[in-house]
């Protein structure tokens, strides 16, 4: 038994949800893009013998604000002149043979020109608790899943809104302060399932245990043992419990303690990643092949039989499902070792501080039983492929339409003041509503008199049904006013001290008598 497949609306009806708790008088205008799942072009485990079977669903979520008075108080207008205040690109990779999900956040950015308190934190936690959350509506019928949400936190001024860093409001976070905003936002979502079985991780490259908690300024005291954050990369899964690993097939499973499980099995290729980059550098040298090295003369006769050796093994009878690929440093190096050159990488050695954070979401609790399950998993459930929990289906647009409005938002608009962020805004949501309004449904029957000859229906029947039913909503809130905390308490703002202004003491000349 499985539950069945969501619409695209389910997520936007989940993020309105929660932005209709936050306080003060606003009209919230969102838009989350879904493409349908399909094959990724690239695998994500690109070097992995036996490839794992893998669809993958890109998303873009984007929420547009507009302070409302009380006048305008329980009218929405979309003709109302608004500015993005944040946005969300990410990926979701479904791996049905072993029941798990990688929910990638490539990049997260605001414009800071909303209310007071910014909309973002609240946006991304309940993005991911959409998809970790037990009582989410894509587990409504009991499930085993393992949820992997990995991200790389790495400062920069602006990600998704071009100029917007020029604007006097937005107030960017350095690199120790987006390590400590994500791992705060983590935790906040780790809070709320208290009663499941959470792991989290988090790495500083260049940074001892005792070095990253003095940056992120953390305390010996843990709020509850059960959120515990381990200074470790989250592939050892053996210490933890019996959690498949999500490149797991049936020929190849975390049980399977006789063989080590190399590099490629383990580390995901995530684009604009700089573990991808170091895993294609691992692929292409070994010991075997010596780049720009020469050899001396009396070796050469040996190096040859060793290279025909190898070039003999290629072309060995191999798996007829992938042919084996020629042993790299990619199998010869340990994960521990992995990490430990990471700090070395351009990335993560410019002096900026940089954080690899994962956090796995597990919905079973005897793991040992997954363990089985991923061996003896039956075709059904593999060839389903809107049986996999975390793909959503109806409502779902091309994933090149998404790469067009990426497009346009980083190169065709700017956030530097109020004046470009409306007009910004109003041209990408006009883009949106473009490109989906051929994407509608026909509201009539398609009967001959109602198409052309070519069998088409008429254009004048095609409706926005996607674009409304699942892609735009609009929702007003009118909650009593946050103020911004003081340094002087709680409250309002702080009564002005007095300031003493030191001077400097001269000496009086002397009169001359």
């Amino acid at each position: 038994m499985t539950s069945q497949p969501l619409p695209s609306s389910a997520l936007r009806s989940h993020l309105l949800t929660v932005l209709s708790k936050l306080p003060g008088a606003r009209t919230f205008y969102l838009h989350v893009l879904v493409s349908a799942h399909r094959k990724p072009s690239q695998s994500l485990f690109p070097y992995a013998d036996t490839r794992p079977k893998c669809f993958v669903q890109d998303i873009l979520v984007l929420l547009a604000e507009h302070s409302i008075s009380e006048a305008q108080q329980g009218s929405t207008d979309d003709t109302t002149p608004r500015t993005f205040v944040t946005a969300i690109e990410a990926a979701v990779f479904a791996f049905p043979t072993s029941h798990s999900t990688i929910l990638y956040i490539s990049k997260v950015d605001g414009t800071g020109q909303g209310l007071y308190p910014s909309p973002t934190s609240t946006l991304v936690r309940a993005f991911i608790e959409f998809y970790a959350s037990p009582s989410s509506p894509l587990y409504s019928c009991p499930r085993t899943h393992h949820l992997w949400v990995h991200l790389f936190a790495r400062a920069q001024r602006q990600y998704l809104f071009p100029n917007s860093a020029d604007h006097p409001i937005k107030n960017p976070l350095g690199d120790v302060g987006l390590c400590k905003w994500w791992k705060k936002t983590l935790t906040e979502v780790a809070k709320t399932l208290l009663s499941h079985h959470i792991h989290l991780f988090y790495l500083l490259p260049g940074q001892s245990e005792l070095e990253a908690r003095y940056l992120l300024r953390e305390t010996e005291s843990q709020p509850s043992q059960s959120l515990n954050w381990a200074y470790s990369h989250p592939y050892d899964v053996h210490a933890w419990g019996k959690i498949p690993y999500v490149s797991a097939t049936s020929s190849k499973t975390s049980s399977d303690d006789a063989v080590p499980v190399s590099l490629a099995y383990l580390i995901p290729h995530f684009e604009d990643d700089p573990k991808r980059r170091f895993l294609d550098e691992l692929a292409v040298t070994s010991e075997a092949q010596p780049v720009a090295i020469p050899t001396p003369k009396r070796k050469r006769r040996k190096t040859e039989e060793r290279n025909s050796a190898i070039r003999l093994s290629q072309t060995s009878p191999q798996s007829p499902r992938t042919p084996r690929r020629p042993k790299t440093d990619l199998d010869t190096t340990s994960i521990g070792e992995f990490w430990e050159r990471m700090s070395y990488r351009q990335e993560c050695s410019q002096g900026a501080v940089t954080g690899f954070f994962t956090a796995v979401f597990s919905q079973q609790c005897d793991f040992s039983m997954e363990v089985d399950a991923v061996s003896n998993i039956s075709s059904e459930a593999t060839s389903a492929v809107d049986g996999h929990p975390t793909l959503l289906v109806d409502g779902t647009i091309p994933h090149t339409i998404i790469k067009r409005i990426m497009s346009s938002l980083l190169t065709g608009v700017e956030f530097s003041n109020a004046e470009r962020s409306h007009k910004g805004t109003q041209v990408i949501e006009s883009t949106i509503k473009g490109l989906c309004e051929g994407l509608g449904r026909p509201n009539v029957d398609p009967s001959p008199s109602n198409q052309n000859t070519d069998g088409d229906s008429h254009p004048e029947h095609l409706t926005l049904d996607i674009y409304y039913d699942h892609i735009y909503a609009s929702l007003s809130v009118v909650n009593p006013p946050s103020v911004r905390k003081t340094k002087a308490g709680a409250g309002g703002p702080a009564a002005a001290a007095p300031v003493n202004v030191l001077g400097v003491r001269r000496k009086k000349k002397r009169e001359l008598e």
